[in-house]
């Protein structure tokens, strides 16, 4: 039976999912591994429970995303509790009440991750973060900003920092990134534009002089790589059409490089994907086709 070029793009991105999820486990331990388990789980019950009330098919591929990725962007020993807690916010107003796979308007993960930063601040800082060989703490942009600090983009790079759950190992992220934009499981204009626009703000922030992050350090720290590759292509809550999405990017980009830099939120991916999600349709509007009243007759 053939594949259908939905299915494919998929299996391609939970096969990437997967990998991911695998390293993360091999470097924090198998505290993750648990956390996953009962994230999937839960997922599991609740949308099955959606899919019979509803009397409709599950997907059974689908089911994985959402818990598997919000658990990526926690720290590493956050309490079961607060798994249990956002997995349930997550899947339950993020994605069934919206009518599920494909129907939700703002990425479901990014909802339970917004409700458990607000929720439950303390438990969401950086007393829960794992040491990785020695480091202490989140390893984030603000300790560049803050404290004046500097990181070692190598370390960055081969998940040798401490940070949440999926951020750290982020050479992997990369090639995953472009294994996915190869083989057309995400769209390479929404990462792309994304990750260069916010380069090139940081940059014209330091051209002016403006207390802002280093244009490069800041791109290895926190969850700028995770969210551009894994989360900003989410197809039901990006723009439509090829222009949109060019804006959608450099739209992330802005909003990563202000809330980054003027806020009292260090990383901000969250925020920044919740805002953008909530314009991507104002966004279509600028390359929607015009129908003309005899079309529309």
């Amino acid at each position: 039976m053939k594949i259908q070029e939905n299915d494919k793009k998929l299996l391609i991105y939970l096969v990437s999912l997967f990998i991911l999820s695998i390293f993360s486990i091999a470097i924090y331990g198998m505290y993750v591994f648990y956390m996953m388990l009962t994230a999937i789980g839960l997922a599991f019950v609740i949308e099955f429970a959606f899919a019979k009330i509803r009397k409709k098919k599950m997907n059974i591929a689908n089911w994985f995303v959402t818990p598997l990725l919000f658990v990526l962007f926690l720290p590493a020993k956050a309490p079961i509790w607060l798994v249990i807690y956002g997995t349930a916010f997550a899947v339950l107003f993020g994605k069934a009440v919206f009518g599920g796979d494909d129907n939700y308007v703002f990425n479901p993960a990014m909802v339970g991750l917004l409700f458990v930063t607000v929720s439950f601040p303390q438990q969401m800082t950086n007393q829960w973060y794992h040491t990785v060989n020695g480091l202490v703490g989140a390893d984030n942009s603000a300790n560049i900003l803050y404290n004046g600090g500097t990181v070692n983009i190598i370390q960055q790079l081969m998940g040798e920092s401490a940070g949440t759950i999926g951020e750290v190992f982020r050479l992997l992220i990369i090639l995953l990134g472009l294994f996915m934009i190869a083989f057309k499981a995400i769209d390479w204009k929404v990462p792309t534009f994304f990750i260069g626009s916010y380069f090139l703000f940081s940059m014209f922030g330091k051209f002016a002089g403006l207390n802002v992050l280093d244009p490069v350090q800041s791109i290895f720290v926190g969850t700028v790589l995770l969210a551009a590759f894994f989360v900003a292509p989410d197809e039901p809550t990006i723009a439509k059409y090829p222009l949109g999405r060019v804006l959608y990017g450099v739209g992330l980009g802005l909003f990563t490089f202000i809330i980054r830099n003027f806020s009292s939120f260090s990383d901000g991916i969250i925020f920044v994907i919740v805002i953008m999600n909530a314009i991507a349709p104002l966004i279509d509007k600028i390359e929607e086709p015009k129908v003309s009243l005899e079309e529309g007759e």
